[in-house]
Formats: structure tokens, sequence, C-alpha cells
């Protein structure tokens, strides 16, 4: 469960990281552009930014927000842009769609067109919305790029996703949360982990994050992300920016989100500027050590890993 001496960790994680009065501002954008541009299990729809591009919209400001936040000023002259996309799951799915499949964030094009591998060097994911299945980071990492991970050995099939991890990091979703990982990191979102207890145990009822019991009909709704993924080496092929349109159209969303917040509760502001509240240095969430347990449809474990929790 420990991990090495030097070490770093699989998953750096941080709640409030979304002003309280800008997530439903936010909300109402990513609700928009998943409705245009959505993906599915295996497939994600995504839109780029460059790294000195001015934002149309605060979805492009709040990508942009994330990528000054990993990369001081000195480092950011290395980064190429952001490529971002939303990802809504619905607790009224059937239980199949409420995960994502395991897998690693790449050129897609490159993979398909030249059977090139080249991943992003950082990957984030920011929650709008708390609920729902947790994402999982593996310490597999794809050696497709020629690089070697410390964690676990290469082995024949270097890109093989089914291979089993040694260790992983849970994270649920909570409203504001943000996560970063290494890039070239397998991970994917489990739904065989909705009903995950404190524990590290799967439970048969339905629970919250924490291993609370649920009142039956008290699930989540709706399970809403915005990820990042920032790129040093190039823009990947075939990820376009906004078309304007649509742009103006999330504008319209965070404008009409922001004036109907205003009527509820006083003072929550009527844009999307500064939306980011994490600040560098801020400190990260320390994770429970757990031995986590996934189970299959047979009903025996479909494996184990040493996992550090974060409820």
């Amino acid at each position: 469960i420990r991990r090495r001496s030097g070490s770093p960790p699989l998953v750096r994680c941080w709640d409030g990281a979304i002003r309280k009065a800008m997530l439903p501002v936010l909300e109402a954008e990513a609700r928009v552009l998943w409705t245009t541009m959505g993906g599915d299990r295996s497939y994600a729809r995504t839109n780029w930014i460059g790294a000195k591009d001015p934002p149309r919209c605060g979805l492009e400001r709040l990508a942009l927000a994330v990528m000054h936040f990993h990369y001081p000023p000195t480092a950011r002259r290395a980064v190429v842009g952001c490529e971002f996309w939303t990802q809504l799951r619905e607790s009224g799915n059937a239980l199949e769609k409420q995960g994502l499949s395991l897998h690693y964030d790449k050129d897609e094009r490159a993979v398909e067109t030249w059977d090139i591998w080249a991943h992003p060097e950082l990957g984030t994911a920011t929650y709008l919305t708390g609920g729902g299945a947790p994402l999982v980071v593996f310490s597999t990492r794809s050696h497709e790029d020629g690089s070697s991970s410390e964690d676990e050995p290469p082995k024949e099939e270097q890109a093989d996703v089914e291979a089993v991890p040694e260790r992983a990091s849970v994270c649920f979703p909570r409203a504001g949360r943000h996560i970063a990982f290494d890039g070239r990191l397998l991970h994917g979102v489990p739904e065989e982990l909705l009903t995950l207890t404190k524990k590290g145990q799967p439970s048969a009822s339905k629970r919250d994050a924490t291993g609370v019991a649920l009142p039956k009909g008290a699930e989540y709704s709706s399970r809403l992300a915005f990820l990042v993924n920032v790129w040093t080496s190039h823009r990947p092929e075939g990820v376009g920016k906004l078309p304007k349109k649509l742009a103006e159209k999330l504008a319209g969303a965070a404008r009409a989100a922001a004036a109907a917040a205003r009527q509820k509760r006083r003072g929550a502001g009527g844009g999307v500027r500064q939306a980011l509240a994490l600040r560098r240095g801020q400190r990260q969430l320390a994770p429970w050590k757990r031995l986590v347990a996934v189970p299959a449809a047979t009903g025996r474990d479909r494996f184990r890993f040493a996992g550090r929790l974060l409820p």
C-alpha cells in the first residue's frame, strides 16, 4: 500500500476548486456542450484551445485556468494548448452506462491513421456535480511512447489495458473537486465501484462514497465532469476549436444561469471569471489507504489492488 520513497502519487486532488457561485453557471455551459458534442462509453468528442488563445466562454476560460494553475509561467512556454470536453452520467441509466471503459488518453487520429501513440502530459477532471462512480487511475503506464514505468515492469503487450494493476487511486466525484494525474496512466470509471464502501469493499446496497447507506431513490442524480488534457508535444489530430456559434451558445447559457442564480440568491455574480478557486501551493487531500476489490459479474472479485481512496 505504501508508495515507494521518492515516487510521486498517482493522483493529486483538491476540494473547493470551483467557487460555489460559479458551479451552476459552469454546469449550464457543460450541459449544453454535452448535448451538442457529447460522446459515449468509449469515445469522447473533444475540443481545443491554444495556450495563448483568448477564451470565448466559461469552459474555455476554465480550461486555461487549469493549465495556468498546474504550469507556472516559466513552464507554460512548453504548453501547446488544452484539449477539453464534458462527460455526463445519469443515475437513471443502466448500470453499464454509468461508467467509462478503462483507457489511455491519446491522439486518437494518430493511432488510427499511423499507429503512433502520443499522450497528453497532464490529465485533469473537475467535477461540477457530486455523485456517481469514481475515477480510478491505475499505476499501469503506457509504454508506447518509449517511456518505462517505475511502478510496474514493461509487459510484452505494453498497451494491454487488461493487465492487472498493482495499485491505483480511487477518487469519488464531489462538486468542485479537481483531480490531476500523469496523462500516460491507465484510467477509467468502473461502474462496479459505484457502491464501494469506505473500507474499499463493494456493497450490495446503494451507498455514498463514505459508506453511508442511502434510502431507496436517493442515489445521485447526475455525474457531470469537465475534463482537460494539457498537451506539450502537439495539438492532437482532428481536434478543433469550438465553433463560434457554439461558443456563443455556451456563453448565453452561462449568462442565463447567472441571472437565475442572482434571482434565487443575491451576489452570485454575472459571469464566469475567476471560477477556479485554486491557488498554487494549496494543500491537497490526503487519501485513505485501502485494499480495493473490484467485483465481477460472477460474484467473485475481478481483481484487487492496493488503493488510495478519496471519498
